[in-house]
């Protein structure tokens, strides 16, 4: 038995789909997780809000206050010019922040 909190680096969640996301978090929670990462990769903003979105839900629906670290890949993946990388970095986690409270 876990005496401390679990986290999960899931990735991109392993599934484009939220819905599929949502199946591989509810398989983490069972097994413990009470926190998970969770990647943008080259995807765009929304696909990454709707996992969240969805990943909150599936927890939600086991009894656990997910906490979900959002990775954005903006200067990673070169996603943005460099004149643009943080403003698009923050961008990305003022929307990763909405997707993941409650009734968003």
């Amino acid at each position: 038995m876990l005496t401390v909190p679990l986290t999960v680096d899931i990735e991109a969640g392993y599934a484009e789909d939220s819905n599929a996301v949502a199946g591989a978090v509810a398989a983490v929670v069972d097994a413990g997780a009470v926190g998970i990462n969770l990647e943008d990769g080259t995807g765009p903003p929304d696909l990454l809000a709707a996992k969240i979105e969805a990943a909150k839900r599936a927890a939600a629906r086991a009894g656990v206050d997910l906490f979900v670290n959002a990775r954005t890949d903006v200067f990673l993946r070169g996603l943005a010019t460099k004149d643009r990388a943080v403003a698009e970095t923050i961008a990305r986690a003022q929307r990763y922040r909405e997707a993941a409270r409650p009734g968003s």
